[in-house]
């Protein structure tokens, strides 16, 4: 951090304040509301200004035509929305703001150090952000979940902790040794611990099993050696004992959610996999139909809101179908980041989804045989993957890709893009 800020002073007077709004913004990312969106507002417009004057004639590679697809989708679906008059043009806002970052961060250019002082402060912010959710919990009783303070929901707030729990992860496991004597080790090791406590105390089942299949992939891919990667499964699965001797809440939420989901008088005749799947199943009956009401360009940018039972019931009917309410569900939102880009900005919002998904985990994969060259590669490389399995994998069953956690995932990816090119 010093070396950051030596360095950081060393800068042109623009590019000091592009990095000091960018390390202000993630330090705000979990807890501050109205900061971070000054901080991220004044991020892109210096970093864009201080790109146009070193370059003004850009080269263009395959994220930047990701980014506008995603942003075009966006605005196809905001002009011809299925549901007119509705919030597709403040939908369309947030999605411009949100990959208008990435996009902007993946071009820039930081220094080494630079670099990892803002991936510490990822780290750092969420783990500050945590104790002030546990004062709200326990102490002012302000809120009844564990939820850091700008991210909200618990669900929400269970995937960003996911993201950063691979980052932590990886930045624990690129330390030359593992020796719990050393202060860095040792924060590293009790920060990853905390949040995947947290974790268990938010009972987020996926966003659970998302985190401990992100830390054994990184323990299989990253450790060298067998004995070690012993030592850290036997300490992952003694994690998961715990859990479940002490009936923590995640695995009292998962019994009696499983419990109550069997015994449920519309799922009598479901299969066991709908069982499991408990409401989930009548709301993705919902967006299945929503989907057909415009399918190229959906029914707009935040526009599921807007949906109503009788809009599905009319529908259902004129496709001379008999419809029967408990097999619906309409819920707040669709629980599934597919479905929502599939329902909200048709099947070209869907494909600028999935091209992300393919060509992020194309750039990870590609790239595993050289990450062990540098360390700085191996927790940049975990940041990225970590994100890529907070949001596309939670994403099967969350709408993981909006707000908080969009912007954390962009800026891991960025990151490592930016890495990759120094």
């Amino acid at each position: 951090m010093k070396m950051y800020v030596q360095q950081l002073f060393q800068e042109k007077p623009l590019k000091i304040l592009e990095l000091l709004f960018l390390s202000l913004f993630i330090l705000a990312l979990p807890s501050l509301e109205a900061p971070k969106n000054i901080f991220l507002a004044g991020f892109i417009l210096i970093a864009l200004w201080n790109q146009f004057q070193i370059n003004k004639k850009p080269s263009w590679s395959a994220w930047d035509w990701i980014f506008l697809l995603f942003i075009t989708s966006s605005l196809l679906s905001a002009i011809f929305s299925g549901i007119h008059n509705g919030d597709e043009w403040d939908g369309f806002r947030t999605i411009l703001f949100i990959i208008s970052f990435g996009w902007v961060m993946s071009r820039a250019n930081y220094q080494k150090n630079q670099i990892l002082s803002l991936f510490l402060m990822s780290i750092c912010s969420a783990f500050l952000a945590l104790i002030f959710a546990w004062y709200e919990l326990n102490i002012s009783h302000a809120r009844r979940l564990l939820e850091l303070h700008s991210v909200g929901h618990v669900n929400h707030s269970a995937i960003y902790l996911t993201t950063i729990i691979g980052a932590s992860t990886g930045m624990f496991l690129s330390l030359k040794s593992y020796n719990l004597k050393h202060f860095k080790c040792t924060a590293l090791f009790i920060i990853t611990m905390l949040f995947l406590i947290a974790i268990a105390i938010q009972a987020s089942r996926i966003a659970a099993a998302v985190s401990f299949l992100t830390i054994a992939i990184l323990i299989t891919t990253l450790l060298n050696t067998n004995k070690i990667k012993i030592y850290a499964f036997l300490s992952l699965i003694t994690f998961v004992c715990f859990l479940f001797l002490i009936n923590s809440n995640i695995v009292k939420r998962t019994m009696t959610t499983f419990r109550d989901d069997m015994k449920n008088e519309y799922s009598k005749n479901y299969t066991l996999p709908q069982k499991l799947l408990g409401e989930r199943t009548r709301v993705w009956r919902v967006a299945l139909e929503a989907s057909q009401f415009n399918p190229l360009l959906g029914i707009g940018n935040k526009n599921w809101s807007k949906l109503t039972p009788q809009m599905i019931q009319n529908h259902v009917e004129a496709k001379g179908k008999i419809f029967n309410s408990e097999d619906y569900f309409l819920s707040k939102h669709s629980h599934s980041l597919y479905l929502t880009a599939w329902v909200e900005r048709g099947l070209l919002g869907l494909s600028a989804v999935l091209i992300m998904m393919i060509f992020w985990l194309r750039e990870l994969i590609s790239d595993y045989k050289r990450i062990k060259k540098s360390r700085e590669l191996i927790y940049l490389w975990s940041g990225a993957l970590s994100a890529w399995m907070s949001i596309f994998l939670n994403g099967i069953f969350n709408t993981s890709f909006q707000h908080e956690n969009a912007l954390l995932a962009l800026f891991f990816l960025s990151l490592y893009l930016i890495a990759k090119k120094n």
